[in-house]
């Protein structure tokens, strides 16, 4: 009804629907249910998170590398004290250690294993910025990055 054409593979289970476009893929029937208000909001939150996910870690790691570019009234956005551990292997090591919590929950085959995933984070994300393996700063990034993906 919409001018789409569904492509169906012998012997899989995927199909492809074409011609699409990036609106198409951040629709939720969510959205439907509830009143046009809120899921207009729900969509707009939505791109907000793609945004951050795509966007924040990057333009928060090219101010740290360029200071300068800063304006005055977020300078607050840089380290409050360096590390000695490069911020991009900082930055690659807090995302992988993020991939492996999201999947160590997706296969644990228990209702706590979300809640035990999120205490899980909390406390290796704490013990690493005890250690001097993570700077905080580095921690909030890319949870914020993690969480808009």
């Amino acid at each position: 009804l919409e001018g789409h054409v569904i492509i169906i593979t012998d012997t899989s289970p995927s199909v492809i629907i074409t011609p699409t476009t990036i609106f198409h893929h951040v629709q939720h029937a969510e959205e439907y249910r509830q009143a046009p208000a809120v899921g207009t909001f729900l969509r707009w939150v939505r791109f907000l998170g793609i945004l951050c996910s795509t966007f924040l870690l990057p333009i928060w790691f090219l101010f740290i590398l360029e200071p300068n570019l800063l304006p005055d009234n977020l300078s607050y956005i840089g380290f409050n004290k360096p590390s000695h551990i490069p911020v991009i292997l900082q930055v690659f090591l807090a995302d992988f250690g993020v991939e492996f919590l999201r999947m160590a929950a997706i296969h644990t085959p228990t209702a706590l294993s979300t809640a035990m995933g999120l205490i899980a984070a909390v406390l290796i994300g704490q013990i690493a910025i005890d250690v001097g393996l993570f700077t905080p700063e580095v921690i909030l990034y890319v949870s914020l990055a993690a969480i808009g993906t």
